[in-house]
C-alpha cells in the first residue's frame, strides 16, 4: 500500500504549509534569478541589507544579516543561493503534493529532511534563545511526530487487516 488514509486537520495544515513555502521558494527563485541575470543583485542586497538594519526589534541580529549580505554577495555564492532556493522550492513542491495525495513516500520524505533540520535548529536554540527559534524548532519536531505516528499506525492497521 502506497497511501495512507487521514483527513485530519494536521495533515491538511502541514499540506498548506509545504505548498505555500514552496510556492513562496518559487518566486524568491524567479526574483533572485531574475535581478541576477539584471546584474541587479547587488543593488538588491544593498535594500535587504539596509531593511535588515533598521530592524532594532531584532536585537541586533537585523545588523549582523546585513553585514552578512553585504560581505557574502558575489556572482558566485548568488548561483549557489539561488540553486539552493530552488532545490528548496522542488522539494518542498514534492513533499507538499505528495502529503495531498496521501503518499506514504511524501510522508517519509518530510520526516527526513526535517530530521536534517532539526539538530541545526537547535543548536541555534542553544546559543541564541528567541521565540522565533523556538518556535520553529517546536513546529518540525511536531511535523516530525505527527507523520511518523500517522503512517506508522496506518502501516500497523494494514498489516493487521
Amino acid at each position: 500500500m502506497t497511501h495512507f488514509e487521514s483527513n485530519r486537520a494536521g495533515l491538511k495544515l502541514i499540506v498548506a504549509y509545504k505548498l505555500i513555502k514552496a510556492a513562496l521558494g518559487w518566486v524568491l527563485t524567479g526574483v533572485l534569478l531574475h535581478e541576477h541575470l539584471h546584474h541587479r543583485i547587488a543593488t538588491v542586497a544593498e535594500r535587504v541589507a539596509a531593511w535588515f538594519a533598521n530592524l532594532g526589534e531584532l536585537g541586533g541580529v537585523g545588523v549582523a544579516i546585513s553585514e552578512w549580505i553585504s560581505r557574502e554577495v558575489t556572482g558566485r555564492n548568488i548561483e549557489l543561493a539561488i540553486g539552493l532556493v530552488a532545490l528548496d522550492a522542488l522539494s518542498t513542491s514534492l513533499e507538499g503534493v505528495g502529503l495531498h495525495y496521501r503518499q506514504r513516500w511524501a510522508a517519509w520524505l518530510v520526516v527526513v529532511a526535517t530530521s536534517f533540520l532539526i539538530p541545526f535548529e537547535a543548536w541555534g536554540f542553544i546559543h541564541k534563545h528567541t521565540a522565533l527559534r523556538a518556535s520553529i524548532l517546536v513546529i518540525n519536531l511536531a511535523i516530525l511526530v505527527y507523520l511518523v505516528r500517522r503512517v506508522l499506525m496506518q502501516h500497523r492497521n494494514a498489516s493487521a487487516a
